[in-house]
């Protein structure tokens, strides 16, 4: 599963082509929500991606958006696809797209308000849901303010009936705060998960002093599944057993331990705390 919502206001509409003639349109969806932190404070969580649609309707759609001089809200449901590029070095630049599926004028009257960097959908939001198999073990961090964090990096295919092929998409899953985030530590390698949260567009200096982007998911929700293991009977075993004789409990194995916690160099791979929405 990797299903991606965006509803905010349709701007910056840009209709290119490829050097074989298919047509691509990049265009900003952008909208603005208001929460309610844990302390009981609200916060303007922003949402502003920059998101590609394909083929025939790349250029239906930038006749109906593009030539517009009023920004128009719109809804997509769009997917998370990673790609690498070619650099002149020799070297690969690896990325994650926002590719739409469908997309949708919405009917009727919206607020509309002025941001720093263009208009904003008052009510607008992203919100995606991942369904995949972590890559690598995670692991529980520290910032340098004292917050539990944890990185995944998940790994949702994604199979196209027409080439009858399968492809992987590589998406980085950000966990914050304690339970959350032991949550995701807990998670090993093969680990299925159905992740859901809001897409962000990280950005930070790095060492080196380079502006660095990532397209990550910051996880309010993360649901570790279970894979049927085959033994040698060829039964599945389950992870628990839903009951179990009151003689058999004392031989259960005992719960794992949770990962050890290490502090975080937020500057090599995280962005700044004060830069997350919340």
């Amino acid at each position: 599963m990797n299903v991606v919502l965006l509803t905010g206001v349709a701007t910056d509409a840009q209709l290119r082509y490829t050097p074989n003639g298919k047509p691509i349109l990049n265009f900003r969806i952008a909208g603005v929500r208001t929460i309610q932190r844990g302390d009981g404070q609200t916060a303007d969580v922003f949402s502003s991606h920059i998101v590609s649609l394909y083929g025939e309707r790349a250029e239906r759609w930038a006749a109906l958006i593009g030539d517009d001089p009023l920004p128009q809200a719109v809804h997509a449901q769009a997917r998370l696809r990673s790609y690498a590029t070619d650099q002149p070095d020799g070297s690969k630049r690896y990325g994650t797209s926002i590719d739409i599926d469908q997309l949708h004028f919405l009917p009727g009257d919206h607020e509309i308000k002025q941001g720093e960097y263009g208009p904003l959908l008052v009510g607008g939001a992203s919100r995606a849901l991942l369904l995949g198999n972590v890559t690598r073990d995670g692991e529980l961090r520290y910032t340098g303010n004292g917050n539990a964090v944890a990185n995944l990096n998940i790994a949702v295919n994604e199979y196209n009936p027409v080439t009858k092929e399968s492809r992987g998409n590589f998406i980085t899953v950000t966990a914050w705060g304690e339970a959350l985030a032991n949550t995701a530590a807990e998670c090993t390698k093969g680990t299925p998960v159905r992740v859901a949260g809001a897409v962000v567009l990280s950005s930070w200096d790095d060492r080196d002093g380079n502006k660095r982007y990532q397209l990550r998911v910051n996880a309010d929700e993360i649901l570790r599944l279970a894979s049927p293991a085959y033994q040698g009977d060829d039964r599945p075993a389950r992870t628990a057993p839903t009951t179990a004789p009151a003689a058999a409990t004392s031989a259960r194995p005992a719960a794992p331990a949770k990962p050890a916690a290490r502090q975080l160099d937020i500057d090599e791979e995280f962005p700044p705390e004060e830069n997350l929405p919340f």
